[in-house]
C-alpha cells in the first residue's frame, strides 16, 4: 500500500503536535469532487446537511444490514439518521470495500451511528482474526486489540483533516491515541483513510475527523453534488 499523506515520514507530517487550526472560508468553486455524467446519480440519497461515508467489508455490510433490513432499521430508529448502502459488488474503487453513507441533519448524530457501528466491526474483525491470528486483516490492526475503521472524504476534506505541515493529524493522532492514514491518490474526487486503535481511541478520531469533513457542508450543493450523492462508486464511472 502505497505511503499517505499524514503517514510518518510521508509527505504533510509534522512532528510538532499542535491543535488543529481553525478552517478558514474559502471558495466553493473548485470543490475537490466528482460531478457525476448521469442525472440519475443519487437519486436515492437524502438531502441532508451533513454526512459521512464509511468503508466497509462484505462481512460488516452484511452485519450492519441485518435480515431484511432489520439491524440498519434499529440503527436508524435510535439514531434519527439514513443510512445508505452501495450496491451489493459496487466497491470504492480499486478495494473489495462497499460504501455506506450516514446521512443527518445534526453532525452528532453520525457520531451515534459510529457508536453503532464499533461493536459489529469488532465482532466480525474478531472472526477475521480466528482465519488470520496474526498480521493486519481488513477490520484488524497488528498488534493485539486493535480495529481498522476506513472511510471516505474529498481531497478538500483530507487537506483539512492534514492541516499546513500535518499539524492538524499530528494533533488527532495525539489527542485520541489512534493511527490516522490518508492516501494520496484520488478516485473520482475521493481518498480512503482508516483510523486503527481500540474502539474508544477509534471513536475519539472520528470525533475530529468529523468535525473536519462536515465544516465543508458549509458549501451545500458542493457539499451534495462532490460527495454526499456518490455511494455506488462503478455506476458513477459508467
Amino acid at each position: 500500500m502505497k505511503r499517505g499523506i499524514g503517514s510518518p515520514g510521508g509527505p504533510g507530517f509534522d512532528d510538532g503536535a499542535e491543535p488543529p487550526s481553525k478552517r478558514s472560508h474559502h471558495n466553493s468553486h473548485g470543490h475537490g469532487g466528482y460531478h457525476g455524467r448521469s442525472e440519475s446519480l443519487g437519486t436515492n440519497i437524502p438531502r441532508t446537511k451533513h454526512a459521512f461515508k464509511v468503508l466497509i467489508t462484505d462481512s460488516l455490510a452484511a452485519g450492519l444490514l441485518g435480515t431484511h433490513g432489520s439491524v440498519k432499521d434499529d440503527i436508524q430508529k435510535e439514531t434519527g439518521a439514513r443510512l445508505v448502502f452501495s450496491n451489493r459488488n459496487d466497491y470504492f474503487p480499486d478495494t473489495k470495500y462497499r460504501v455506506l453513507g450516514i446521512y443527518a441533519d445534526d453532525p452528532n448524530v453520525i457520531l451515534d451511528v459510529f457508536s453503532c457501528i464499533l461493536p459489529q466491526l469488532v465482532s466480525h474483525g474478531d472472526e477475521e482474526r480466528k482465519s488470520q491470528p496474526s498480521g493486519q486483516t481488513d477490520l484488524c490492526g497488528k498488534e493485539s486489540g486493535e480495529y481498522i475503521f476506513r472511510f471516505a472524504l474529498t481531497r478538500r476534506m483530507q487537506s483539512q483533516i492534514v492541516g499546513s505541515h500535518g499539524s492538524n493529524i499530528k494533533f488527532i493522532r495525539h489527542d485520541s491515541g489512534a493511527k490516522v492514514f490518508v492516501e494520496n491518490e484520488s478516485v473520482l474526487g475521493h481518498r480512503a483513510g482508516k483510523v486503527i486503535g481500540t474502539p474508544n481511541t477509534i471513536l475519539a478520531a472520528l470525533r475530529h475527523i468529523n468535525d473536519f469533513v462536515q465544516c465543508e457542508s458549509e458549501y451545500e450543493e458542493e457539499f451534495y453534488q462532490g460527495f454526499s450523492r456518490i455511494i455506488n462508486f462503478y455506476e458513477a464511472q459508467q
